[in-house]
């Protein structure tokens, strides 16, 4: 569905437009041809983004999550999500920086630990070492939005919120603030994909994904959604999009953009579905991940 946005051009994803594009598993599938997530989320300050991004890859129907991070995370994450893998090995997709915070003087080592982690991440996905490791797919949130230092193939989605956004223009030398960029936000999002080549998918009531093939805009999500740990499930989820469709991602330097505007209207719609017209956390979007997405496929012709 197309739309003005000012005098901009944007697109907008229906339900019946994901239920099309969603891949369904079949009698030959398996949990490595589902998609691999890995995640780096988490610390021992923040270790609740690691256990919501890694239950919202699972539940958004991963074939398999492996999760890197402190000891006392990695036991949150198991107690809430058996499922999850902490041995390496392959990856399809990466989540990088949920709960990382930037650099600070009060750090603790596993602080510092994650962000060495996402930076060295951040290198395999943009492909950066060159033929030492094939790139994939990668979702850079939070504190990891500061180690974006160099130019990035589309396959690779920022996910700032207003605020992130500005910091990361003021490094660049555009100072901008947080209302500037929530009064245009197709604007700014725009700017930063121009500025960064990756994917931006630019959190707030309006909901901005920009790419090499334009700007979607997604408003479904009920203004309930504002709450802390719900960037984290968008993450995860994103982060298994991106796995299941890794080859093609890519490839196809368009396709990175409609799959993050997908997430968004599933993580709208799962929102509504936790508690209709009230008040959720976080972890209940997750938890209303798959019957959201359950019912977005009936919907498939």
């Amino acid at each position: 569905m197309r739309h003005d946005w000012g005098m901009v051009e944007t697109l907008t994803l229906t339900i019946d437009d994901v239920a099309a594009d969603w891949p369904v598993p079949g009698r030959k599938d398996h949990k490595y041809t589902r998609g691999v997530v890995g995640v780096v989320a988490g610390t021992s300050r923040y270790p609740g983004a690691a256990v919501l991004a890694t239950s919202a890859a699972v539940l958004a129907g991963a074939g398999m999550v492996r999760y890197q991070g402190c000891d006392d995370a990695a036991r949150m994450v198991l107690a809430a999500r058996p499922e999850v893998v902490l041995a390496d090995g392959r990856v399809n997709a990466w989540v990088l920086g949920p709960g990382v915070i930037e650099k600070r003087l009060d750090e603790t080592r596993d602080e510092h630990s994650q962000r060495e982690k996402c930076w060295a991440l951040l290198g395999v996905a943009s492909g950066m070492l060159g033929g030492a490791v094939k790139p994939v797919p990668a979702v850079i949130d939070a504190g990891a939005l500061t180690l974006v230092d160099r130019p990035l193939p589309p396959s690779v989605v920022l996910t700032p919120h207003a605020g992130e956004l500005a910091t990361m223009l003021s490094a660049r030398g555009e100072q901008v603030v947080r209302a500037v960029i929530e009064a245009d936000p197709v604007r700014w999002a725009r700017r930063i994909h121009e500025v960064t080549g990756a994917t931006v998918l630019l959190k707030g009531a309006t909901t901005v994904v920009a790419g090499p093939g334009g700007a979607y805009v997604q408003e479904n999500a009920p203004h309930w959604l504002a709450t802390a740990g719900t960037g984290d499930v968008l993450a995860g989820l994103l982060g298994t999009m991106l796995a299941q469709r890794s080859a093609e991602v890519m490839v196809y330097p368009t396709l990175a953009a409609r799959l993050a505007a997908a997430a968004t209207l599933i993580h709208g719609l799962a929102a509504h579905r936790a508690n209709p017209g009230g008040p959720v956390s976080a972890l209940a979007v997750a938890q209303a991940l798959p019957g959201t997405i359950a019912e977005v496929m009936r919907q498939r012709v």
